[in-house]
């Protein structure tokens, strides 16, 4: 193999845009890669099941639960989210991650 993928180079930064793709990875777990630009952010939402976010690049801010409580995804972190947890998320630098759910 002469390319090494990452998905920083699949899903870069824009400023001012939130933009998802999905990895069409499997038909059992959704996997989708995120890039937040900077100052953007995805609301609190809920997912049945567990989720699993994987920093690729920059910080994003997860929002969990009700009282909102704040952890950072740097690159490399992983960051698991129980089923039925409000969680969103925001960048004030731009973050790219992935999402399992």
């Amino acid at each position: 193999m002469d390319h090494v993928f990452t998905i920083a180079q699949l899903r870069p930064i824009r400023e001012g845009m939130t933009i998802s793709r999905d990895a069409r990875l499997g038909s059992e777990n959704s996997v989708t890669f995120f890039s937040l630009g900077k100052g953007t952010s995805i609301s609190q939402e809920r997912y049945d099941m567990t989720s699993v976010y994987i920093g690729a690049e920059g910080n994003a801010d997860f929002i969990l639960g009700d009282d909102q409580k704040k952890s950072v995804l740097t690159p490399g972190d992983v960051l698991i989210v129980p089923g039925g947890t409000l969680c969103g998320v925001q960048s004030e630098t731009g973050a790219v991650y992935t999402e399992i759910i």
